[in-house]
């Protein structure tokens, strides 16, 4: 199922799917021009507008049951760690998962541990 985010324009469409646990996901198109001008009107440094610039890919995050499209993208504009994150799992390589948040937790946020090494000191999107 695809969703119009609020407005229409924000991060332009993001897909929502369920797996076969019952997880909730959404699909978080990062790439385009209008997502990427967003972001970066999103960025408070020269060092987050430099990952931005950066190719990207549509990334999937997890979201409780109770968390609706609206909430999600507020709560990537509200919280500068939810942002950072995205930024992480949108641009960075996949990585052996660390020994943090992602190796331990029941249900995490993305499907593969991802990091950049030069940016929040190589932490995974996950951890950030």
């Amino acid at each position: 199922m695809s969703l119009a985010a609020p407005g229409g324009s924000i991060f332009g469409n993001i897909g929502m799917h369920t797996d076969a646990s019952g997880g909730r996901w959404l699909r978080l198109p990062t790439g385009n021009a209008n997502n990427r001008a967003l972001l970066l009107a999103l960025a408070i440094n020269d060092e987050e507008r430099l990952i931005i610039n950066m190719p990207s890919r549509d990334i999937e995050i997890r979201v409780t049951s109770n968390t609706s499209v609206q909430q999600f993208v507020a709560s990537i504009i509200r919280r500068q760690g939810y942002f950072l994150a995205v930024l992480v799992q949108s641009r960075g390589r996949a990585a052996i998962a660390c020994g943090n948040k992602c190796a331990t937790t029941d249900s995490p946020r993305f499907r593969q541990c991802t990091r950049i090494p030069t940016f929040q000191g190589g932490a995974c999107a996950e951890c950030v």
